[in-house]
């Protein structure tokens, strides 16, 4: 009886870094004893192996200022693409996120590093297995995964800064 050949495995492309979110800054009028709501962006999570990362949280300072999420690194089957920066979007100094780096298109090599805020750098990447840094600087991006068993890093949260 014949054996049939052995189906060839797809191999576990290193993922892409995830994108940092937007800086936004502004000088707003506020009245003493006001109340202004105030959201900050939750860092998304790295995706599984063959899973994209998630999307980040965005930031605000009520309606008077805000900046949007990053988003996360493609998960490296069929391509590694680093995820896109956010952006400030209200504001009067509106800056972008820097993106997440691209992944190589080879199982051997670590995934992208995350992608830089306006207050510093993203995760380092991933090689030989070991965990993918997490994002370093308030809304910084992190690093994807590398192999079969490594998951991305978690993006760094957002951050709001009142000065009275």
């Amino acid at each position: 009886m014949p054996v049939a050949a052995a189906a060839a495995a797809t191999p576990i492309i290193p993922g892409g870094g995830g994108g940092a979110g937007g800086y936004a800054e502004a000088i707003v009028p506020v009245e003493p004893g006001g109340v202004v709501v105030v959201t900050v962006g939750v860092g998304g999570a790295g995706g599984a192996p063959r899973y994209n990362g998630v999307v980040g949280g965005s930031t605000s300072f009520g309606t008077l200022v805000a900046a949007s999420n990053g988003f996360g690194g493609r998960s490296g089957n069929p391509d590694s693409a680093g995820g896109n920066g956010g952006r400030g979007t209200v504001g009067t100094l509106l800056l972008f996120g820097g993106p997440g780096g691209d992944g190589p298109l080879a199982a051997a090599l670590p995934g992208g590093a995350g992608g830089a805020s306006a207050f510093g750098g993203g995760g380092r990447s991933a090689f030989l297995g070991g965990s993918p840094a997490h994002g370093q600087a308030a809304g910084s991006g992190a690093a994807g995964g590398f192999g079969p068993n490594t998951n991305g890093g978690t993006g760094a949260n957002g951050l709001v800064i009142v000065e009275y």
